[in-house]
């Protein structure tokens, strides 16, 4: 009876043990492809700052989105508020292993984050930053012109940081994937190319 107790509690352990390692054992894509430029790049390779801690604490919206690991594309920080773009990896459930998940890039392109005393707001970029009103939101980002070219400025100096400097960094771009930026984006790499 023993024997048969300890091989029924060993059986289970193992089971667990391999429902856990598929669970926690996932590893993340090789390439992702930007949301602004559409460059493919490896993480592994190409580092932006990981998205702080303080985020998903106090803006329950990020945890919605259940990121595995996540970055900041730009941040401007003022004295009301604080404004970052982020953009990672998500947990997706695993359609092959019902007790996993898997790690895949975010559907959409990436959010953008208004933190301020009283709570935080939450929305795509590319309504935020092309001036358009997200359907889903009662309460949406706005920001001044200043404010969208802080950011567009602060997102050039970190994509050339990541990518080892200006020249390489601007070498990835296309000329389609530059009429396809934002307005205010796309005038402040017009600068940038020019500095």
């Amino acid at each position: 009876m023993k024997r048969i107790m300890i091989v029924v509690i060993g059986s289970f352990v193992l089971a667990l043990s391999g429902a856990w390692k598929t669970a926690t054992a996932q590893t993340f894509p090789a390439s992702v492809k930007d949301p602004f430029f559409g460059i493919t790049y490896s993480p592994a390779n190409v580092h932006f700052d990981a998205m702080p801690l303080a985020i998903g604490k106090r803006c329950k919206d990020i945890k919605r989105w259940r990121y595995v690991h996540s970055w900041i594309y730009s941040h401007v920080k003022k004295s009301e508020a604080e404004y970052f773009i982020v953009y990672g990896f998500i947990r997706a459930e695993d359609e092959k292993n019902p007790n996993g998940f898997s790690v895949v890039p975010e559907d959409d392109d990436g959010l953008i984050v208004e933190l301020r005393s009283d709570g935080c707001k939450v929305d795509q970029w590319q309504f935020v930053l092309q001036r358009e009103t997200h359907p889903t939101k009662d309460k949406p980002i706005l920001l001044s012109d200043q404010l969208m070219d802080e950011l567009a400025a602060n997102l050039l100096a970190r994509y050339a940081r990541a990518f080892g400097g200006k020249k390489n960094f601007l070498s990835h771009l296309t000329e389609k994937a530059k009429d396809e930026l934002p307005q205010s984006l796309r005038g402040q790499l017009e600068k940038f190319e020019q500095e």
